[in-house]
C-alpha cells in the first residue's frame, strides 16, 4: 500500500476484488478516503466471504453427528476429514491476516489516517470470529471422530464376541464328531442308538452352551 494505491497479489481471481472494481469505476466512495480505506474495504469485503463457508461447516457438521450413527464407516469418516482439511487451510489463510491487522497500531503499523482505525478495529473483530469458529469447529470435529471411532470400536467389539461364542460352541462339536469319526473300532458303534446318542449329546451340548453365554453375558 502506497500513499494513493494499493497492490494486491493472489493466485486465482477474487470475486469480491471484481465487484471492487466495478463499484470504483462508478463511484469515488471507496478512492476519496485513502488507499488505507481501499485496503480496509477489500479486506474486509475478501473476510466476510468465510462466514458463509464458517455457516455450512457448522450446519455439515452438526448434520454428520446425526448421520455418524446409521451411515457408513468410510463415508462418514472422509466427509469428517474433508472438513478438517477445509478448517485448517481456513485457519492458514486467517491467522497471518490477523497477526497483520493486528499490528496496525503496533510496532510494524501502516500508515493509517486516524479516522480509518475503527474500520481496522471492525475488521480485526471479524477476523477473530472467524479463528473462534475454525477452534471451535476444529475441537468438534475431532471429538466426533473420536465419537466415531469408540462406536466402530464397540461394534467391531460385539461381532467378535459373537464369532468367539460361536468358536466356543463349534470346539465340542468338533470335538465329539472327530472323535467318533475317527476309523477306529469304537465301544457300541454298531448299535443302532449310537447315531442318535452322538445327535442327542450334540444337541445337549450346544443349548447347554448357547444358554449359558446367554445367561452370562447378555
Amino acid at each position: 500500500m502506497g500513499p494513493n494505491y494499493v497492490v494486491t497479489i493472489h493466485r486465482h481471481k477474487l470475486r469480491w476484488l471484481g465487484q471492487m472494481d466495478a463499484i470504483c469505476s462508478r463511484s469515488s466512495r471507496f478512492m476519496s478516503q485513502g488507499a488505507d480505506f481501499l485496503l480496509y474495504a477489500l479486506a474486509d469485503g475478501i473476510t466476510d466471504e468465510y462466514f458463509p463457508v464458517l455457516d455450512r461447516i457448522g450446519i455439515r457438521i452438526e448434520e454428520l453427528e446425526d448421520e455418524m450413527y446409521s451411515e457408513g464407516v468410510k463415508e462418514v469418516t472422509e466427509e469428517f476429514l474433508a472438513l478438517k482439511r477445509t478448517i485448517i487451510l481456513i485457519r492458514r489463510v486467517i491467522l497471518p491476516q490477523r497477526r497483520i491487522f493486528l499490528n496496525v497500531n503496533g510496532k510494524w503499523k501502516f500508515d493509517i489516517q486516524e479516522e480509518n482505525v475503527p474500520f481496522y478495529t471492525d475488521l480485526i473483530d471479524h477476523l477473530e470470529r472467524i479463528v473462534d469458529s475454525t477452534e471451535t469447529f476444529r475441537d468438534l470435529v475431532n471429538s466426533a471422530l473420536d465419537t466415531y471411532y469408540s462406536i466402530i470400536s464397540a461394534k467391531s467389539a460385539e461381532k467378535l464376541n459373537v464369532l468367539t461364542i460361536i468358536s466356543t460352541i463349534m470346539l465340542p462339536l468338533t470335538f465329539v464328531t472327530g472323535f467318533f469319526g475317527m476309523n477306529l473300532p469304537i465301544p457300541f458303534q454298531d448299535s443302532p442308538w449310537t447315531t442318535l446318542g452322538i445327535s442327542v449329546l450334540l444337541v445337549l451340548v450346544t443349548f447347554g452352551m448357547w444358554y449359558y453365554f446367554k445367561n452370562k453375558l447378555f
